[in-house]
């Protein structure tokens, strides 16, 4: 680490390079096998991110999820977890589960898209994430995934309002839906999933002079556009 002045060390996993005498499915074993990295990241002033896969147990509350023992996230000073957003096709949630450093970080979003990397006369295909944006969903939301959402009452009602307020006037500008929609308690998240839900679409207004777009209208009728 001295010689070529690093400052980040990635164990990945690091399950991987414990050795046969490390039970990682026991606490006081697994803070013991740490102790000795904890050390040296301290005497060297570097960061260590240490990656383990979750387990399947999705019943479980987020903080349990990481497999093997407990003491990993106990021993970390900052902890985060990536995971399928529960409600959108290819799309990823980077959350986090534990801060010792400051507050918690917004839940971010992200898709991994294909991208081709020039180097010299080499052209190689690789992969690359694309930042969405954030999302306020909860961790446990997450991390129960799409069949087990316990949200999907409050998703339903939702749906059903979006009918509704498409049936008193449709189309509908977007801004107005969302804003109507928000003041009636539902997160953003949820109004997008119960859109799907329902059946609405988004489709744009365009000026008939210009062909510029002055508004985004829902519509349970069909459409090419969406927003």
């Amino acid at each position: 680490m001295r010689a070529v002045n690093a400052e980040l060390l990635i164990i990945d996993p690091i399950t991987a390079y414990l050795d046969g005498r490390t039970d990682t499915h026991n606490d006081a074993s697994t803070r013991k096998a740490l102790m000795p990295l904890q050390m040296m990241a301290a005497g060297l002033g570097i960061s260590v991110l240490l990656v383990r896969h979750l387990n399947k147990n999705t019943t479980l509350k987020a903080e349990y999820r990481g497999g093997g023992s407990i003491a990993f996230s106990a021993a970390a000073r900052s902890v985060l977890i990536a995971e399928r957003h529960p409600g959108e096709e290819g799309v990823f949630c980077l959350a986090q589960a534990k801060s010792n450093l400051g507050a918690y970080a917004p839940t971010l979003t992200y898709k991994i898209e294909q991208r081709d990397v020039e180097h010299g006369d080499l052209e190689l295909e690789s992969a690359g994430i694309k930042w969405l944006g954030s999302t306020d969903m909860s961790l446990d939301q997450i991390m129960r995934g799409p069949d087990a959402r316990r949200d999907a009452p409050l998703r339903d009602e939702c749906a059903k309002e979006i009918v509704a307020l498409l049936g008193e006037r449709d189309p509908r500008p977007s801004t107005e839906m969302k804003r109507l929609l928000s003041a009636a308690g539902y997160s953003a998240d949820t109004i997008k999933a119960a859109k799907k839900q329902a059946g609405a679409r988004s489709v744009r207004e365009r000026d008939p002079k210009t062909r510029e777009t002055k508004s985004w209208n829902w519509t349970l009728g069909g459409g090419a556009d969406e927003e």
